[in-house]
């Protein structure tokens, strides 16, 4: 990576403005446009990728996306200045928004070009339902004073059944 898009790299990640990440890699104060085309090409956002796998445990993300799928946001309600009640409602636009990265992530849905930037609902493809566990009938019966509790009998499995 050439030593300009690098020192770029590093400003944002330094917490920088495009602009000011801009200056700071080498190119003119006056090239506003010159962020947004560096972060567009390959390299970086290769190399923010790289950053970001690197600080960032996909289980963490996983979980942060599983936490935002049940947002929810405190709703106030004032009369002349003063709190008067509060409930903690359903953020729904959060919650979509977890929902397209969380089946976007998974691949159950890729975004088309300009998805991001449009208004809309998620697609999901789920897998058809599960398949229902077995029913398995068994007893549950009293254990003698010396047991530790009561003990389940289970029925063995029938002639040519399997165990598993």
């Amino acid at each position: 990576m050439p030593e300009n898009k690098r020192r770029y790299v590093e400003a944002r990640l330094e917490g920088k403005s495009k602009r000011q990440a801009v200056v700071a890699a080498g190119y003119a104060p006056g090239s506003a446009t010159a962020g947004k085309k560096l972060e567009a090409q390959p390299d970086v956002q290769a190399a923010f990728s790289a950053l970001v796998r690197e600080a960032v445990p996909p289980e963490h993300i996983a979980k942060a996306i599983a936490e935002g799928i049940s947002a929810k946001e405190t709703k106030f309600f004032a009369h002349e200045g003063v709190v008067q009640d509060q409930r903690d409602v359903v953020a729904w636009s959060e919650r979509r928004q977890y929902a397209q990265l969380a089946a976007e992530y998974g691949g159950y849905h890729a975004p088309g070009k300009g998805d991001r930037e449009q208004g809309g609902g998620v697609i999901l493809l789920l897998p058809g339902p599960p398949e229902p566990a077995p029913v398995i009938e068994a007893t549950v019966v009293d254990a003698p004073a010396e047991k530790d509790g009561p003990t389940l009998i289970l029925p063995h499995a029938p002639k040519g059944g399997t165990d598993a």
